[in-house]
């Protein structure tokens, strides 16, 4: 198996991540220092975001309910 190149997929700043996600700046910002949001890339101060982690978050975060979590989707 390989791995998918970086090339492959797009990265997103911490600006672009908050605007996809519909979050603040802020919010992003803390998931960053605290370690609870989405994996990311650094490179010096600067901290990138691949869609494809995001896509991932996202989708392991999916709910049905506030107690739930949505059934996988059937292959």
């Amino acid at each position: 198996m390989t791995t998918p190149s970086i090339l492959d997929d797009r990265m997103l700043d911490k600006a672009e991540t908050a605007a996809a996600l519909n979050v603040s700046l802020a919010l992003v910002h803390k998931w960053v220092q605290r370690g609870t949001g989405p994996k990311h890339v650094k490179f010096g101060a600067r901290v990138l975001f691949r869609e494809s982690e995001l896509n991932r978050w996202v989708a392991e975060r999916t709910r049905i309910s506030t107690h739930r979590k949505a059934e996988p989707a059937a292959a």
